[in-house]
Order: structure tokens, then sequence, then C-alpha cells
């Protein structure tokens, strides 16, 4: 049967209500990853995918093939050129396969497993953490794409807003930022980061519990995903972040209400940390990993508040867990170096 053209199969995708009242995208888009014949002969649903980008899962006969991902063309370069040098060395089976479609869009193929976080998205689960650091140690010693650094993440710079960010600002987060400018401690060592940032490696630079998947079969068993943010970095940074993630569980998430709870919550926390930095090995100096931790956690806090009224109840929990990690990471230190 020969093929029809592509404003058949953009017709099709809107008259099956696949999408919105209007099909997302340009027709020739999901021409390259929806066939013809999977139009005609399968049962295709196109479901939103949510994230900061306009991303669309695909599935066909009730099985996801792969979600496209559209956005500005340089965030499809980046993470395309990211995966395509990954792809073709020893993470390859790490990292899902990607192609570009054009006009900022990109398909991801589906990895059948689940985010690290998707039982309990404030405790990272301590068995995947040796992988985690193994994954991020070959990582880091890979040349990274020919793309050019972010540079520093934004979050360094949340204390100094520009008008034009506080134009959009919810009110959940500008008090945020007030809470971060009357505190010294996260001012200074938010400002110390941003200077000390370095692209010292090929990094992923968005590692959050979401974008590091288990695979429910066959290994390895760690995927990551989501390279926007990834290329020429700095390595402290890319593991801070996960020691961030560690933090949050310490920060918001107690074992049961009371002292002797929050104390066995920290203890776990520097339980991962030590299992996650003896994993990584030498190479990156352990009082900066925690505090761009500390850094991580201010981060998190902000987009908590990013599109809220009213701050989050755990607010406060965090800035002072992020404050620790900044005024007393040594103790964290000790707990990850020590023999």
């Amino acid at each position: 049967m020969p093929s029809p053209p592509e404003d058949l199969a953009h017709d099709r995708l809107v008259r099956d209500r696949l999408s919105l009242p209007t099909a997302p995208g340009p027709a020739r888009t999901w021409a390259r990853v929806v066939t013809p014949a999977d139009l005609v002969d399968h049962d295709v649903v196109l479901r939103p995918a949510g994230g900061r980008n306009a991303s669309w899962i695909i599935e066909v006969d009730g099985v996801p093939r792969c979600v496209v991902k559209q956005g500005a063309e340089r965030d499809a370069d980046r993470e395309t050129r990211c995966i395509d040098r990954l792809r073709q060395g020893p993470l390859r089976d790490h990292v899902p396969a990607a192609r570009r479609l054009g006009d900022g869009s990109r398909s991801i193929d589906w990895v059948v497993g689940e985010p690290v976080g998707h039982d309990d998205e404030s405790r990272f689960p301590s068995h995947v953490l040796p992988e985690v650091g193994v994954l991020l140690r070959r990582l880091h010693g890979l040349p990274p794409p020919p793309v050019e650094p972010l540079g520093p993440p934004w979050v360094t710079r949340i204390h100094r807003p520009t008008p034009r960010r506080l134009s959009w600002s919810s009110a959940a987060l500008i008090h945020l930022v007030r809470l971060v400018q009357a505190n010294p401690t996260l001012t200074s060592g938010l400002d110390a980061l941003a200077g000390s940032w370095t692209a010292d490696a090929f990094v992923h630079g968005d590692l959050r519990m979401a974008n590091i998947l288990v695979r429910n079969a066959g290994a390895p068993a760690v995927v990551l995903v989501d390279w926007e943010a990834g290329g020429p970095g700095h390595a402290a940074a890319d593991l801070g972040a996960v020691i961030g993630e560690i933090l949050l569980g310490w920060a918001i998430h107690p074992v049961s209400p009371g002292q002797r709870a929050a104390r066995s919550a920290f203890r776990l926390a520097c339980h991962q940390i030590r299992a996650l930095w003896t994993a990584y090995g030498d190479g990156v100096d352990a009082d900066s990993a925690v505090r761009w931790g500390g850094a991580r956690l201010v981060q998190t806090a902000a987009e908590a508040c990013q599109h809220e009224l009213f701050p989050p109840p755990s607010l406060d929990a965090m800035l002072h867990a992020a404050a620790f990690a900044f005024e007393d990471g040594g103790t964290l230190v000790r707990q990850m170096t020590s023999p």
C-alpha cells in the first residue's frame, strides 16, 4: 500500500483524538515516528508526558514506543549530541537511543523501567547508589561532545534575581528568594560555588531521581535520561546533585516524628552518601561535592515554589539542610571519606 502524504497522517492523529484539539507540531515530525502502517493497522495513542518541554509519549497497541520532546533547537541539538556520543562508547547501554526530528523535536526510545524515586519521591533507594556512583565516575572520564558549556547552574544566582525573572516569579518563589537572601551561609556559599565552577568533565547536568531510571529487567540496571543540560560541566556539581537528592530524604522525610527519627534519617543519609562516594572513588573534592549538594537542595526548594502561591510545608526544612551542607558539611565529608 503506498504511503499516504504527511498531512493525511497528521489528520488521522487529530481525527483519532490522539492529542490536543490541534495536533502538536508539524506533520512531518510525527510521520518520522508513527508510520502509516501504525496508523492503519494498530491502536496508536499520543499522551502528554508533562515536563517543561512539550513532551508526548507514543504508545502502539498499549506499549510505549518513545517520547517525543519539542522545544528549542539548541536543546534538541545538545541532548542528541550527548546521547550520540555516549551511544558510541562504553556507556551505550546506560542511555536510551535518540534521533533528531527537526523543528526542535527529537524522539527518545522508551526505557522499560521506573524512576528511582517512583515509590517515594523524597527517598533515594540505597541499592542503586553503588551503580550510580560507578556510572558517574565513568561518565566524568569521557570526552564531552562539541557543545558549549552552560556555566554554573542557575540556582547559584537565585539570590540575585533580575527584574525580568522577578516579573514572572510566583509569590512562593519570591518568598524563597527572600529567605535565601536573609541567610548569609546560603548566599556566600552559592557565590563561592559560582566562582569555583569549571568545565572539567562530561556531565549529565540535571541528576535528579526522575532522570535516573532502573530497568525492570536486564543489565545494566541504571539508565540516565534527559540530557538537555549535558556536555562539558563541573564534576563536583554533578555528583553533588545526587548528594542533594539523598539529603532531601533526611530533610523532609524522617522515618517517624521526633528527634530520634531525625537522627535515624541523618544516619541513613550518611550511609547512602558514603556508598555513592565509595563507588565513585577519588577525583572530586568531597567538601565541594557536599556544598553542591546544598545548592541542589535550594534548587529543589525553588522548583517546588515555582508555580505556587504558597510555599510548601517542607521549605524551611530544605533550606535548613542546605545551610547545614554549606556550613557543617565536614560532618558529611568525614562520613564519606573515613576508612
